[in-house]
């Protein structure tokens, strides 16, 4: 792979450095619903915190009401929220994905023939993602690991990426962090997830230095292939992209191998609790941001998959309901989805 005129070759250490930027990202799963007031206050303090970072912030734009645009755009230009001026608002809809760009088919399931389907390209997808079915979108947890990846892409590196729920360790800085591979991601401890098979890392952190970009690349290819062939997957399965990505990093050759022999266990059963075991110490070490020198407190609560009642504080839900522009939006796409529901 090539990036800034290198061959960039996987498994190249990286060191983090304490001006290495940090990426927040914001996809409202509805027209009008804004980032919430406690993941603002995080974003403020991150950029407090880490003072010799720029702190970029990417938001699906077309997501917002102008009215919440202008009032974030406010928010960051004020020297309470950002005294150090270093963080940066990023519409995703702006970043040039076009090396990146394909098309594909929204296709509901997969009995409908792809010429009755919609084709989008990545671009439109995202910017008109408000205006696109229910019946047609894929699922939220796909719509924003997906973006995640396209965002990574689109961006220079290095960069650490992290979700809203991991915060800062009390009275002390990231610093400096190793990557053996030049990519690293958050280890899982097994709380933050409500579905069976829990892998051994996850997404809510993504590190990623120039050579780690072959990873991000990997991904991305996997990625394409799905949604252009497997589309109605991807609209079923909120985890997908997610799962994808940690079996990806599972299977990466590493040079530390699990040593665990059949005979020194009772049966084969306990050999392969055992493998795995070490296995899954072996791909935290190797990839674990945390395990790395990644001082960071991971929350793993998750709000941002589900209701607005969870999401936000009522005085928050009040002004969602009483802006107009989101009430009128939101009874166009009612009508625009049950017209869809009646034609099929």
């Amino acid at each position: 792979m090539n990036y800034k005129g290198q061959d960039l070759r996987p498994g190249s250490p990286h060191t983090f450095t304490v001006d290495t930027p940090l990426v927040f990202q914001w996809l409202p799963r509805r027209y009008g619903y804004p980032i919430p007031e406690k993941y603002l206050e995080r974003l403020s303090e991150w950029a407090k915190r880490e003072d010799t970072r720029v702190v970029k912030l990417v938001i699906n734009g077309s997501g917002f009401t102008p009215e919440q645009r202008k009032e974030l755009e406010n928010k960051i230009s004020n020297r309470e929220f950002n005294p150090n001026k270093n963080i940066e608002l990023i519409d995703f809809n702006e970043l040039d994905l076009r090396e990146y760009e394909f098309s594909f088919h929204l296709q509901p399931d997969k009995e409908i023939e792809l010429s009755q389907c919609s084709k989008y390209t990545v671009s439109r997808y995202f910017r008109d993602l408000y205006s696109i079915p229910e019946s047609k979108r894929l699922s939220f947890g796909v719509e924003i690991d997906s973006m995640r990846i396209f965002m990574l892409l689109a961006l220079k590196s290095p960069m650490i990426y992290f979700d809203f729920d991991i915060l800062p360790k009390e009275n002390e800085k990231l610093g400096e962090i190793q990557a053996k591979q030049g990519f690293l991601v958050a280890e899982n401890d097994e709380t933050g997830h409500d579905y069976d098979g829990i892998p051994n890392i996850e997404n809510a952190i993504i590190a990623v230095s120039d050579t780690g970009r072959v990873k991000i690349m990997e991904v991305y290819n996997e990625m394409k292939y799905r949604f252009q062939k497997h589309y109605p997957m991807l609209r079923s399965s909120l985890h997908h992209i997610y799962t994808m990505m940690e079996n990806m990093i599972s299977r990466t050759p590493l040079d530390e191998k699990p040593s665990i022999s059949l005979s020194d266990c009772k049966n084969y059963d306990e050999y392969r609790d055992r493998f795995f075991k070490v296995k899954r110490s072996i791909i935290q070490r190797a990839f674990g941001f945390k395990i790395n020198g990644g001082k960071v407190d991971i929350q793993y609560d998750n709000s941002w998959m589900k209701n607005k009642n969870e999401l936000y504080t009522k005085e928050e839900i009040a002004r969602i309901d009483g802006d107009a522009s989101v009430a009128t939006s939101i009874q166009v796409k009612s009508v625009s989805s049950c017209e869809h529901m009646y034609r099929s």
